[in-house]
């Protein structure tokens, strides 16, 4: 399926998180939840660079991200793109992540919705935050898609096979 296909979007609109999978250089593989923005043919996640997703992207840079259509409970598909990956850390793309993202999760009535469902977990995130900043250390996981797919009960939906990798 290509990347530029209008259901991706639709689906990545409607996703408040993107799950990274990402794998280490002894091949770990980790999967990290994350906010993102779709910008201009581009996935770019928010993290901060001490965290295992941006050492693992370092490290390898290929990605696969898993968005759910959180606010649609009709649909039952998991967008899958695989893409590859790089720690982004200019001032320019972290303040235009950051004025998007602040768009998204926060002034908009999904967004609203999302950080009310997740109450509990913001003191953690204000920890979070206030880590990265006293170590001067937020940066974008900026990843360029190269194939998407649609999974449907955690199966891929068309007849390709295999690994998230």
């Amino acid at each position: 399926m290509s990347t530029d296909d209008p259901t991706i979007f639709a689906v990545m609109r409607r996703s408040m998180v993107a799950r990274i999978a990402t794998r280490s250089c002894d091949e770990r593989p980790c999967v990290t939840p994350l906010y993102f923005i779709y910008l201009h043919g581009r996935i770019w996640l928010g993290t901060a660079g001490w965290t295992l997703a941006a050492h693992n992207v370092r490290a390898n840079p290929r990605v696969n991200i898993l968005f759910e259509a959180e606010q649609d409970a009709s649909a039952h598909r998991v967008l899958q793109i695989r893409g590859r990956a790089s720690v982004r850390t200019e001032q320019k793309i972290q303040h235009s992540y950051d004025l998007r993202a602040t768009q998204k999760y926060f002034l908009t009535s999904s967004g609203s919705h999302n950080t009310l469902a997740h109450i509990p977990q913001l003191p953690f995130m204000h920890k979070y935050h206030a880590q990265s900043a006293e170590k001067n250390s937020f940066c974008v996981i900026e990843v360029i898609p190269e194939q998407a797919n649609f999974l449907n009960n955690g199966m891929l939906a068309d007849s390709q096979t295999g690994s998230l990798f």
